[in-house]
């Protein structure tokens, strides 16, 4: 086996390309003047205010201070707890007609000092879901109430154990003797022991 030769093939030299912008040398167009690059001045704001411009300019003190007298918050005095109580009570009915009744029971048993409202409910989880519903609560509130002043909640779970207590025997026999005099006769008829 032998090897063959390497075999040389003549690379041919690169041929310039025509310059797509310039024209064939047989016809000279005069050539357009080619625009100076000059530094554009910033173009005016469409709105004619400027924020750069306001930063830069120093306010007069006459308008540092300004007076918004509508947004400044109410002082939590009484009428705001009297205008919160009706605002207490439209929101419960408004959540017993939204079939809410879980919140509208939270909303049962309230009393409203000032700009705070004590809720007393039963459980925990109502407690729980009062905390979840919270902001909405309060904007329904200040709509319904009008006032614009921050109010705060202040939630306690109040279990009611009288119905927990078990109840001896004794005790129902009692209470079914108040209700129907005739069961002692009964009792003794039968010759029963409780």
């Amino acid at each position: 086996m032998s090897e063959a030769p390497p075999v040389h093939v003549p690379i041919p030299k690169p041929e310039p390309v025509p310059d797509p912008v310039s024209e064939p040398e047989g016809s000279k167009a005069p050539a357009a003047p080619v625009p100076s690059v000059s530094p554009v001045p910033p173009a005016a704001p469409v709105s004619g205010f400027s924020l750069k411009d306001a930063l830069k300019a120093e306010v007069p003190s006459q308008q540092k201070e300004v007076e918004v007298l509508e947004d400044q918050p109410d002082e939590p005095n009484e009428a705001v707890g009297q205008k919160l109580e009706a605002a207490c009570r439209a929101l419960e009915k408004q959540l017993a007609e939204m079939k809410r009744s879980r919140l509208a029971l939270a909303f049962a048993h309230t009393s409203v000092e000032r700009n705070c409202i004590r809720l007393a409910v039963p459980n925990e989880n109502l407690k729980k879901e009062v905390e979840h519903y919270m902001l909405d609560l309060k904007k329904q509130l200040v709509v319904l109430s009008g006032i614009r002043c921050p109010i705060e909640f202040d939630i306690r779970v109040e279990a009611d154990t009288s119905a927990a207590k078990p109840v001896s025997p004794e005790d129902r026999l009692k209470f079914l003797a108040a209700q129907n005099e005739h069961l002692a006769a009964f009792k003794k008829a039968l010759d029963l022991e409780f």
